[in-house]
């Protein structure tokens, strides 16, 4: 795991090039932390490391990749130490902790009055409006008034909010001072809010302050706009002739009518059809090297969004930059494998002509990605440079396999980092080739726009949206159409309500921005009531979107795949008590014992369970080659009573690879398909010590269609992220992974499994003792009546002929541990027994469970 901050940046406003940096591993919670000078950079899951030997310094694995630089004062504990002594070494301390001492009590460490020459901690040595002691809070000199050396004094900077102890606050390249004096904000990298931080203008000689002051763009190195190109040839109009060769014209068909309404060039584009362009004098080797940096852009049209369709490639492995995982723009370098946060078949439902504007930045001195869509950004994060080798292709990826489907337009590749304001313009139908920001009759309107749109005066309205032309340009929306993004509202409207006037769903929510107006609810919140329902899922229920009060009824669950409750079970086969008729086979008998006589007290079914030792139940008419190939998404749930959470307890998984969903990393419940492996939030071990009956409920979620994974621990939200669909193939397994592998080890009971993801109120429900299989248990309480005037109670269930009965009680629905009898004689087809109220006439509500021995 990386830590969050990158140290070639941080270092840039270092005055000495040192830093502090800490490691701890807690071993009990399997809980890793980072450290950098004194500040928590990082935490999070970490499992104990495998291999053997001693401890070296310099490298790893007997010392391989060794560091390069200065080190001082190394220090090891065999424990975890806690965030103030870390922090303290950060200040100066000596890991000695005698040094730590405060022995005239004054507050301030004997190290630290040492260090700075300083006994009064009320005293201001240096003039600048800090005590000794406040100076020590804030990790100030308290002999320099000016800290950070950046021309504004540390009383001054804590009074504006800036840093200091940072010269840069906000990293943009101008110290603190240096923003005080041009009068841009030292709080924010781009003040104007262009697109273009503040240093980039200043560069530019544009003006930081004015957001229509921007600079220009620097040439693409690569530009192509199809339009008049014939042959198996892409002429690049970047001037740099970087010219494309077509490899398979059946697939990559040029003149194409129609190309980006949005573009600079809309007469023409390209159809792909995992065809290739192979663009050979574009090498890659300086990014693959880590030297270098890039940027791709381009207008999709995609007609194919299942699967892998990538547009960026290499000759040989490395960058695939694309469509993955069913809908999402994606970055990788074969490795660093990166979804944006937008699932294009939602995003693409709502916009009028298919077309989106895609780009890809890679930043080689930062080890950056990015993910642009339509001009905003999808995803930014870690990076690191591509492997393998050659140049650029164009359609897909290692040598042109997984290629895009469907039209493209105006693709350009710079051999840098471009700013995020020439992206936007990009995508609001700037010309890569000639992206000049000159405003050549200075009324705020860049030229490219107003040739766009045919526009002269900056101040007019020629559309009645009641927004003017140069307010249009700042939005980005269409200065010639009142409602940009045709949801029924203007742009004015939608300014006036901070709806989005170019999203016409703001919220995602379903309902369009119109629609929300028109019903009262809030277009910028999913759930305006705050009920835990969304605004569409309330209209659609006929519940009042307005009031938290009223809420959708519950849909009742499917019949599950299958639901094992062990009741009545014997031999080497478990009945699936579902009405699907998927039973399940034991292997490795000595392994697994079915028949406890303890079942999940909290379930549907407590009278037995089933233990595992490292065994499994094979479920061979559960195949998973939906969810596998065909976008099938699951829902597997199981009462467990772990005895064992060391190491890797796997309890649902497949004949081969794949899922594989369990205990790992010694007490996390876990999800992995093979790859996208992740914990739960909550370590077993420490949870378990508070539980009375050692029963915990565990439920994982696959969502195919937006590739989102879920577990849930008794009920509640445990983790929810990214997963992409499993590999491998074959049916169900129970108890292991792979075919039977690292094997589950304790008791079990209600396990089931649905082919879609249910109702989060549901999983809550089952967590809480309601079966599976609802009106399809094989016995129901199908009558209650009450004697008043003896305060007797009468239940009729449904039943079976030469079975018993326990008939169990409660008041609270909690725990079944109180009984009326354990061995009611079966009535035959139904059994009716009357026997005296437990709790007495003066309890306002009671609870029954039968359960068939």
């Amino acid at each position: 795991t990386n830590g969050a901050t990158n140290l070639n940046d941080y270092l840039e406003s270092d005055e000495d090039g040192w830093i502090h940096a800490t490691w701890t591993y807690d071993a009990e919670n399997d809980i890793g932390q980072i450290y950098l000078d004194g500040e928590l950079d990082w935490e999070g899951a970490k499992r104990a490391p495998n291999g053997n030997g001693n401890l070296i310094i310099g490298g790893r694995n007997g010392g391989g990749n060794g560091y390069y630089g200065l080190v001082d004062e190394v220090a090891i504990w065999d424990r975890v130490l806690d965030s103030e002594f870390i922090k303290a070494l950060s200040e100066g301390a000596s890991p000695d902790s005698s040094n730590n001492l405060d022995q005239d009590e004054d507050g301030l460490p004997d190290w630290w009055e040492t260090k700075y020459d300083v006994e009064d901690p009320n005293a201001d040595p240096d003039n600048d409006g800090l005590k000794n002691s406040e100076e020590l809070e804030i990790l100030t000199n308290p002999k320099e008034s000016d800290t950070d050396d950046d021309g504004v004094s540390d009383k001054t900077e804590l009074t504006n909010g800036t840093s200091p102890i940072n010269s840069d606050t906000d990293n943009d390249g101008l110290d603190d001072g240096k923003e005080n004096e041009i009068g841009t904000d030292p709080l924010k990298i781009d003040t104007d809010g262009d697109g273009f931080s503040d240093r980039t203008e200043i560069s530019a000689g544009t003006n930081p302050l004015q957001s229509n002051s921007s600079p220009d763009s620097p040439p693409p190195i690569l530009y192509l706009d199809f339009e008049d190109d014939s042959g198996d040839i892409v002429l690049d109009k970047s001037g740099s002739e970087n010219h494309a060769s077509i490899t398979d014209t059946a697939n990559a068909v040029l003149g194409i009518q129609g190309g980006s309404p949005e573009g600079s060039t809309p007469e023409t584009a390209m159809e792909l059809n995992n065809g290739l362009l192979q663009v050979s004098d574009i090498d890659l080797n300086e990014i693959i090297t880590g030297k270098g940096s890039y940027t791709f852009t381009a207008w999709l049209k995609p007609n194919d969004l299942s699967g892998d369709k990538f547009l960026f490639g290499q000759t040989s492995q490395g960058i695939h930059n694309g469509i993955r995982n069913n809908g999402f723009l994606h970055q990788a370098h074969w490795g660093a494998d990166t979804n944006g946060a937008t699932n294009l078949n939602e995003y693409l439902d709502t916009d009028e002509d298919g077309w989106i504007h895609a780009a890809w930045i890679y930043d080689g001195e930062t080890d950056t990605g990015k993910i642009y869509l339509d001009g905003k950004l999808d995803w930014e994060g870690a990076k690191n440079a591509p492997n393998g080798s050659g140049n650029l292709i164009i359609g897909g990826r290692n040598g042109g396999e997984a290629g895009y489907v469907g039209l493209v337009d105006e693709i350009a590749v710079w051999s840098e980092v471009i700013e995020e304001g020439i992206i936007i313009n990009l995508a609001s139908g700037a010309s890569p080739s000639s992206m000049s920001m000159a405003d050549e009759d200075a009324d705020g309107l860049p030229d490219f726009w107003e040739e766009k749109y045919d526009l002269e005066d900056a101040l007019g309205d020629n559309d009645d949206d009641g927004l003017t032309n140069l307010e249009e340009y700042e939005l980005r929306t269409n200065p010639i159409e009142a409602d940009t993004d045709s949801d029924g509202l203007s742009d004015g409207a939608e300014v006036a309500l901070k709806s989005s006037p170019l999203i016409s769903d703001t919220d995602n929510d379903g309902l369009n921005d119109k629609e929300e107006s028109d019903i009262g609810t809030n277009p910028t919140k999913e759930d305006t009531d705050d009920d835990g329902f969304t605004d569409l899922k309330e209209v659609e229920a006929g519940s009042n979107p307005l009031n938290s009060n009223s809420i959708p009824p519950t849909p009742p669950a499917a019949e599950p795949l299958f639901f094992f409750d062990f009741e009545g079970d014997e031999g080497g086969i478990v009945i699936d008590k579902s009405q699907s008729g998927n039973d399940g086979e034991i292997i490795t008998t000595g392994a697994i014992k079915i028949k406890i006589d303890e079942g999940a007290p909290q379930g549907s079914s407590p009278g037995t369970s089933v233990q595992f030792d490292n065994g499994h139940i094979n479920v061979p008419g559960v195949t998973l080659d939906e969810i596998i190939f065909e976008g099938g998404s699951y829902t597997m749930m199981s009462w467990l009573k772990p005895s064992d959470l060391n190491g890797e307890k796997f309890f649902f998984g497949q004949s081969v690879q794949g899922i594989h969903n369990g205990i790992r990393n010694n007490g996390f419940l876990h999800q992995a398909h093979w790859g996208a492996d992740t914990n739960g939030a909550t370590n077993l071990n420490d949870y378990l010590e508070d539980d009375v009956d050692g029963w915990i409920h565990a439920t994982w979620t696959y969502d195919a269609e937006n590739d989102i994974g879920q577990i849930y621990l008794d009920g509640e939200l445990d983790w929810e992220g990214a997963k992409r669909a499993p590999n491998g193939s074959g049916n169900l397994i129970i108890g292991g992974r792979n075919g039977g592998g690292q094997g589950y080890v304790g008791l079990a009971d209600d396990i089931t499994m649905w082919d879609y993801v249910i109702d989060p109120i549901l999983v809550t429900q089952f967590a809480t003792g309601s079966s599976p299989i609802g009106a399809n248990l094989p016995f129901q309480i199908s009558n209650i009546v009450y004697f008043k005037e003896t305060d007797e109670i009468e239940l009729t269930w449904e039943s079976k002929p030469g079975r018993t009965y326990m008939l169990l009680y409660n008041t609270t629905l909690g725990s079944w541990d109180a009984d009326i009898d354990d061995a009611i004689e079966s009535g035959g087809e139904s059994t009716t027994l009357r026997f005296q109220n437990p709790e007495g006439p003066e309890v306002k509500s009671i609870f029954f469970k039968v359960i068939e021995n």
